[in-house]
């Protein structure tokens, strides 16, 4: 809910001037890219430094399987 809330309240104020819905489109999506490549690079300078390298498909895959029980926890009859 607050995302939505502060994507309503960000596309407003390009929209108030009369512009095209495709200028903040375009926009949100160039600063969301460059934030994704800052992200990137600063996990390769990170990973430099920091020689933790986990199996990434063993971490997925222990999360999804918790995330099944503790799902099925909740869906249990009698709560």
């Amino acid at each position: 809910m607050p995302l939505s809330l502060d994507n309503v309240i960000a596309g407003t104020g390009p929209g108030l001037p009369g512009l095209s819905p495709l200028v903040p489109a375009i926009l949100f999506g160039a600063i969301t890219v460059l934030m994704i490549l800052a992200g990137l690079y600063l996990g390769r300078i990170v990973s430099r430094f920091i020689r933790i390298r986990p199996r990434w498909d063993v971490v997925v895959g222990v999360a999804l399987i918790i995330e099944a029980l503790m799902l099925g926890l909740r869906l249990l009859p009698g709560d």
